[in-house]
C-alpha cells in the first residue's frame, strides 16, 4: 500500500504505523540516499477524525456550511 503522502513525498516509504493519536496518525517512514537510510516520523492529520464527529454536530443542528466553517477553524488552530 502507498503511504499517505506518497504524492507530497514520493521518495518517503511507509515502514510502519507507530500510533494513532486524537487529531492523526504517526508513521515511520524512511527513503534511501547516497548517505544510507534515514528515518522520520510523518503525522498525518485528519480533520474530522471519524464520521461520529460529523454525526455529532448534525445532531446538533448545524448543516453542511456550519459544519464545515467548523472543521476549517479547528484545522486552522492545528497549524
Amino acid at each position: 500500500m502507498p503511504a499517505p503522502w506518497a504524492a507530497v513525498w514520493p521518495e518517503w516509504k511507509n515502514e510502519k504505523r507507530i500510533g494513532i493519536g486524537s487529531f492523526g496518525t504517526v508513521y515511520q517512514a524512511v527513503r534511501t540516499t547516497d548517505a544510507g537510510e534515514e528515518r522520520a516520523a510523518v503525522k498525518i492529520i485528519s480533520v474530522p477524525q471519524r464520521e461520529a464527529e460529523v454525526e455529532a454536530l448534525k445532531a446538533e443542528g448545524l448543516g453542511p456550511e456550519g459544519i464545515r466553517r467548523y472543521f476549517e477553524e479547528k484545522a486552522r488552530e492545528l497549524l
